[in-house]
């Protein structure tokens, strides 16, 4: 059975988001992801905490904004900065 250890959200979580409605829970977070840049707000916020929020063309400058391979790439970037390991609960 795998072991949830208590940690600081900012600390140790990462999210994945893509509107305003995510702008306080990507904030609170490690790291967050994005796929796409919705609206003038995000781009802002983006810009301002660029050391903490992550847009898919950071990594990859070809992927289309708002695809699924916009999609894939943040999730292989979110696994690659933050390690590969997977807990599976039982």
């Amino acid at each position: 059975m795998g072991k949830l250890i208590k940690g600081k959200i900012s600390e140790d979580a990462i999210c994945f988001c893509d509107d305003d409605n995510d702008i306080e829970m990507a904030l609170a977070c490690k790291y967050a992801f994005l796929p796409s840049l919705t609206s003038e707000s995000i781009k802002e916020t983006v810009s301002k905490h660029a050391s903490k929020l992550f847009v898919a063309t950071t990594f990859d400058s070809k992927a289309e904004l708002g695809t699924t391979a916009a999609t894939e790439t943040i999730l292989k970037a979110a696994l690659e900065m933050c390690g590969s390991g997977v807990i599976q609960i039982k």
